[in-house]
């Protein structure tokens, strides 16, 4: 949650399931953050009016999204920032691979 408090309002977040308080942090509705647990047919919120992809349950499909969100900004010359977490023990295991 810290790091979605420090970005600008043209930054985009790119969360998993388990980010709906940083969710809420770039002024998503709670009920609205909750409708992806629903398995409702939408996210329940604009990710263009609030920045912030579509909360993802497989974790780390998200990082493609924001991979692509950052190089389109590049191209276009945007000082903006992209911020995507990924599952705490995926650090762990790439500790572990190294």
């Amino acid at each position: 949650m810290a790091a979605a408090l420090c970005l600008s309002d043209g930054d985009w977040m790119f969360p998993t399931y388990r980010d709906a308080v940083a969710v809420m942090t770039r002024g998503v509705d709670p009920v609205q953050v909750m409708t992806i647990f629903r398995g409702d047919w939408h996210g329940g919120y604009d990710p263009l009016r609030h920045k912030v992809g579509i909360q993802s349950t497989p974790l780390t499909t998200q990082l493609l999204h924001a991979v692509g969100a950052a190089y389109a900004a590049k191209l276009r010359g945007r000082d903006t920032v992209v911020l995507s977490s990924t599952c705490p023990s995926l650090s762990r295991v790439t500790k572990q691979l190294t």
